[in-house]
């Protein structure tokens, strides 16, 4: 039996398990080695089917304690999202993101005083001088600050709790910074600094275009980075 297989049917035998032993949301999980024993299998493959119910929102593994169940069935929550690492759940992260962060670009530059485009351009200095030491901690801060600082701008109380939720970015941007070549930072600090521009004539429509490409730039980047 192929790898891929076993684990879909061992995933599978976990959720009957679950449904059958009638475990509660925050019923705790037996541990992994009594799971190898019921199912009969290796503890890797547990492991596996555990990371895949990870993905889905239906348990939750904490450091010293087990795993927990957090749905009855295959739905996503802040709770199961919030920090998961999953490909998949990166991948819907920046999908999300390629349709929010548009729009809070767009509600920025029509509502932006003087001062918010003056703590614009500081955080873009910040990035500039980042790119320039190639210093890849200081360059995703800068990064996400930028972003927080538009949804702050926007004055969308739900923009910036979305972000706050979303937190995956700052996984990203540090596992994939160091591979960017010079050419492509630059390209990174060139397209923010169109982004400010378009402070100056009101251009929402090309601020939100701007900062759609970039992110999709990001999540091809990352894809042909994780196949």
């Amino acid at each position: 039996m192929k790898k891929d297989q076993q684990k879909k049917i061992i995933t599978e035998q976990l959720i009957s398990f679950i449904e059958n032993e009638n475990l509660g949301i925050g019923s705790r999980l037996p541990s992994e080695r009594n799971l190898t024993e019921l199912l009969n299998v290796s503890r890797n493959t547990i492991r596996e089917a555990i990371r895949e119910l990870e993905a889905r929102g239906r348990v939750k593994s904490k450091s010293g304690s087990g795993c927990f169940v957090t749905a009855h069935e295959d739905t996503a929550n802040w709770v199961s999202l919030r920090g998961n690492t999953h490909p998949e759940v990166l991948s819907d992260h920046m999908e999300a993101l390629e349709a929010i962060k548009p729009l809070i670009a767009e509600k920025a530059v029509m509502r932006a005083t003087d001062s918010d485009i003056i703590t614009l351009k500081q955080v873009i200095i910040r990035l500039s001088n980042a790119i320039l030491n190639r210093d890849n901690t200081k360059i995703t801060e800068a990064m996400l600050d930028f972003s927080k600082t538009l949804a702050e701008v926007s004055g969308n109380r739900f923009f910036i709790l979305i972000l706050q939720e979303m937190n995956l970015d700052h996984y990203i941007l540090s596992t994939t910074l160091p591979h960017y070549t010079n050419e492509a930072l630059q390209a990174i600090f060139k397209n923010r600094v169109e982004v400010i521009n378009c402070f100056k004539n009101r251009d929402t429509d090309k601020a939100a275009a701007l900062v759609k490409s970039c992110i999709e730039e990001r999540h091809a980047f990352f894809e042909k980075q994780n196949p």
